[in-house]
């Protein structure tokens, strides 16, 4: 698929260029190898147990709500498994489908309809987002507050204001796009607006579906400082929580592969406001970086084990186009 291979072809571009001009040039192999021979392995479990908490579980159990909300619940064994295999997808793929295209693949397995199996990842992928947007926010606007130069830092919050606007806005923007004059479109957005208006409804499940969202980014927060600490880098555990969700905004733009270089260049310019140097501050995202690997390895051996067929041409070419637009097929 040429489609494929020149996203995928940019999105190396893009990843070793941020890595190469920015990352790089400050780094000190001095100071980092010198971090490596002082690492804690205890720190390191922490940061791992706090990102699998987010990545695993809260991903799990929010899209456990989302799915029985609009549908009909689901064995939550089932959806965990699932979501540990789609790290390694998040990892691999390099098209518009990815970990979440392997989850409505997966979903429509368990014999729910493409279409369906699409609005529920749409769901709480935007729930999701609205957690770390907020967190992105809050913590731009204590940066601005704290610091006397904060740099970049308006650009973030302006980027998550944003984003939260079009999600509040969501319900709206839906009504209005299911009046476009295709019946495909019009009907698949139809069937969003009403299980978004379902689930917006349900005031209890919605606030316990948002909470979720923003424990989940402020356990990869914490996961962050818990690296620092593990390579004995000096860093304020406020200044991590107004820091990290600024960088996971950046990182969740599909601009790179799996959001390395991307990751790291923000992660440096945003530590380095904390007064982290570049070369603990890259040492810090390149560990966040390998644990989720980590992680994404262990899902492509739950994948081998559970010995599921591979996703042939005509699948993908199916979750590209729901991907895009969905369908009740």
């Amino acid at each position: 698929m040429p489609k494929t291979l020149l996203m995928f072809a940019l999105k190396l571009t893009v990843t070793a260029g941020l890595i190469y001009w920015i990352v790089l040039p400050g780094v000190e192999t001095a100071t980092i190898l010198d971090r490596i021979d002082r690492l804690s392995p205890g720190f390191v479990i922490a940061a791992a147990v706090l990102i699998f908490f987010q990545n695993v579980i809260v991903v799990t159990w929010r899209w456990e709500h989302v799915v029985a909300a609009i549908d009909s619940a689901l064995p939550p064994w089932r959806l965990i498994k699932t979501t540990i295999i789609t790290l390694f997808f998040n990892q691999v793929l390099p098209s518009t489908i990815g970990g979440d295209g392997m989850r409505v693949w997966l979903l429509r397995g368990m014999g729910r309809p493409t279409g369906l199996a699409f609005r529920s990842v749409l769901i709480d992928r935007l729930l999701g987002f609205f957690g770390l947007l907020l967190l992105g926010l809050f913590g731009s606007l204590y940066l601005m507050l704290r610091l006397e130069d904060p740099g970049p830092v308006w650009v973030v919050a302006l980027l998550s204001l944003a984003g939260l606007v079009l999600i509040v806005l969501a319900p709206a923007l839906v009504g209005v796009m299911r009046l476009l004059p295709i019946d495909r479109i019009q009907q698949g957005f139809e069937t969003l607006a009403r299980e978004v208006d379902l689930l917006a409804r349900d005031r209890p499940r919605l606030a316990g579906l948002i909470a979720a969202s923003v424990v989940g980014q402020l356990a990869l927060s914490a996961a962050v400082f818990c690296l620092a600490r593990g390579l004995e880098i000096p860093i304020d555990l406020t200044g991590v929580f107004a820091v990290v969700p600024g960088v996971m905004v950046a990182a969740s733009i599909p601009i790179s592969i799996a959001g390395w270089g991307v990751r790291e260049a923000t992660m440096v310019v945003g530590l380095g406001l904390l007064g982290v140097g570049q070369s603990d501050a890259a040492l810090i995202s390149i560990g966040f970086g390998l644990v989720v690997l980590l992680f994404g390895l262990l899902g492509g051996l739950v994948w081998l084990v559970r010995g599921s067929p591979q996703p042939k041409r005509r699948d993908l070419e199916e979750l590209d186009a729901a991907m895009q637009g969905g369908t009740d097929r």
